[in-house]
């Protein structure tokens, strides 16, 4: 798809937005998870869009049982889909256990992976050192995140 480079002047129409963007929607992929199991029957579901250089990734795990956070974890970007630099990428997420929504910040972690960090009970973000300090990861709790980047 060939993006249009507008100048002054130039006169927007249907036509020049419906050949902008593109229009075929999510596409799911499978990340690489560290620091994290999905636990048995647990479920995770990945998807990103593109619009020109911008990749927009959704994200959501429901742990199964066992399902556990023994380290900080991460999940892989799609592949050849790598973020341009470390100043480029980031998301917001909650890790949610059946009563209560703990906020998330979402970085990347190089050039081919996102990390999360939760906010603690004094309301600023640490990395992740277990679920210890949060709470013990059981069935049916969720990780979720939207994050965004620029592709290198």
């Amino acid at each position: 798809m060939a993006y249009k480079l507008w100048t002054a002047g130039d006169v927007l129409t249907a036509d020049d937005l419906n050949n902008s963007f593109d229009a075929s929607g999510w596409t799911s992929y499978t990340p690489t998870l560290s620091g994290l199991t999905l636990g048995t029957g647990g479920v995770m579901t990945a998807r990103y869009a593109q619009i020109g250089k911008t990749l927009l990734l959704e994200f959501l795990i429901t742990f199964g049982t066992g399902g556990a956070i023994p380290s900080q974890p991460s999940i892989t970007v799609p592949s050849g889909k790598n973020i341009k630099t470390a100043m480029y990428g980031g998301g917001f997420g909650t890790i949610y256990n059946a009563s209560t929504n703990y906020p998330m910040l979402v970085t990347n972690n190089g050039a081919t992976s996102l990390a999360f960090y939760i906010m603690n009970s004094a309301g600023t973000y640490v990395s992740w050192t277990g679920p210890a300090g949060v709470f013990t990861i059981a069935s049916g709790n969720q990780l979720s995140f939207r994050a965004f980047y620029e592709v290198a």
